[in-house]
């Protein structure tokens, strides 16, 4: 019998406050409204909070302007962000991230303590914020029967299942955005060093 979980969101798409930090759950293989999607980014760009939690199990899927939207968000407001999957799609989603320069870091629900210690959490609030994480996760029906071990309980219906053993699975668009932002990023450093290069050189000659 599921629990009765305060959050705020949708069911696809559900967070909580605690303690400065946002938790995030996002349920597997659904699409995510652009709206929804909007009122995420707009509360954890809040000033109240520090720091940013996201939950999954299975592959999530939003699509890559909407991950583009996330992770700009998240960079502006310079927010420390630790994602929990097991799918090893989110995981590649949480390393392009962070190459992007998003302080970013993805971890194992078995890795719960250090992904929230890595954000900077209070060691004493730890117990707490991964007992709401947890029942955030398992608020539609349960996930896993014990998250230390990371065992899996009597599965729900799912359309999919992705394996640790699988090759890291991320859409062409993702990886050819990924890249031309980096290649931009990277012109744009160039170009403001060649400027800082012929500023000093005319203030050597002048």
């Amino acid at each position: 019998m599921t629990s009765k979980v305060s959050y705020e969101g949708k069911q696809s798409l559900r967070w909580m406050r605690v303690a400065g930090c946002m938790v995030t759950y996002m349920e597997p293989n659904v699409d995510f409204a652009d709206a929804d999607w909007d009122e995420w980014i707009a509360a954890f760009s809040q000033d109240n909070i520090r720091s940013l939690v996201i939950g999954s199990w299975d592959p999530t899927q939003p699509t890559h302007q909407q991950w583009r939207r996330a992770t700009r968000a998240m960079r502006d407001r310079e927010l420390p962000v630790s994602v929990i999957s097991e799918a090893r799609h989110n995981l590649a989603l949480a390393k392009a991230a962070s190459w992007l320069g998003t302080d970013m870091q993805s971890f194992r629900w078995t890795e719960i303590n250090d992904a929230l210690k890595r954000i900077g959490l209070d060691p004493q609030l730890v117990p707490a914020v991964r007992a709401k994480i947890v029942a955030l996760r398992d608020a539609h029906g349960q996930v896993a029967s014990d998250v230390t071990l990371g065992a899996s309980a009597p599965p729900r219906p799912r359309r999919r299942s992705y394996e640790f053993s699988q090759p890291l699975e991320v859409s062409a668009d993702l990886v050819q955005e990924t890249n031309s932002e980096i290649q931009a990023t990277l012109e744009s450093l160039q170009k403001r060093l060649k400027n800082r290069s012929w500023n000093s050189k005319a203030q050597d000659s002048g």
